[in-house]
């Protein structure tokens, strides 16, 4: 990739409107990890930050993503714009959202639902047990469901929040929210 040495150069207005858009549609796998080595807690991901997070501090000020998943006392954090970012994570970890900036913010969310782990149909147990999370996720207008069956991943189910009025999910069975 070529480098445009003239970009310090341009007015600010430009450099901030330039590092705004500077945005990719991603999958972001968020995980939890509960007490390794330090006792640490706090969630991270095993895909790399944007690269206009990793530019320079200007581009980190006036970018479209901001650290979250942060955990008080914990020095982890992911990257996410919530915007554009599809967030993917263990159905088992959404009752642990419970910073606002997440639950409110959240526009994409994909829940992964593995079957082989203990012999049950996580799938049929989420939607059973947990579905009510979502009324937690204020702004959530796309939930997927990511179903893995012995290591092999597959979208099998998608919902999408009905037009501003209606209580109800479109592709979810009446009376489950």
């Amino acid at each position: 990739m070529a480098t445009f040495h003239l970009f310090p150069r341009l007015p600010l207005e430009l450099r901030i409107q330039i590092w705004a858009l500077a945005t990719a549609d991603r999958i972001v796998h968020v995980n939890r990890c509960i007490g390794d080595v330090d006792g640490e807690k706090g969630f991270w991901s095993p895909d790399l930050p944007p690269g206009v997070t990793r530019a320079c501090r200007e581009s980190r000020t006036y970018c479209n993503y901001r650290k979250a998943f942060i955990l008080e006392r914990s020095p982890r954090y992911v990257w996410v714009n919530f915007e554009y970012d599809t967030i993917q994570m263990r159905g088992m970890i959404l009752c642990h959202i419970y910073e606002p900036n997440e639950k409110e913010n959240i526009r994409n969310l994909r829940a992964e639902l593995i079957d082989d782990v203990w012999q049950v149909d996580e799938v049929e147990a989420f939607i059973f047990y947990n579905i009510h999370y979502l009324l937690r996720f204020s702004q959530l207008n796309d939930f997927v469901v990511v179903e893995t069956r012995n290591s092999v991943s597959r979208v099998t189910k998608r919902y999408i929040r009905a037009p501003k009025g209606e209580r109800k999910w479109i592709g979810l069975p009446d009376g489950i929210l």
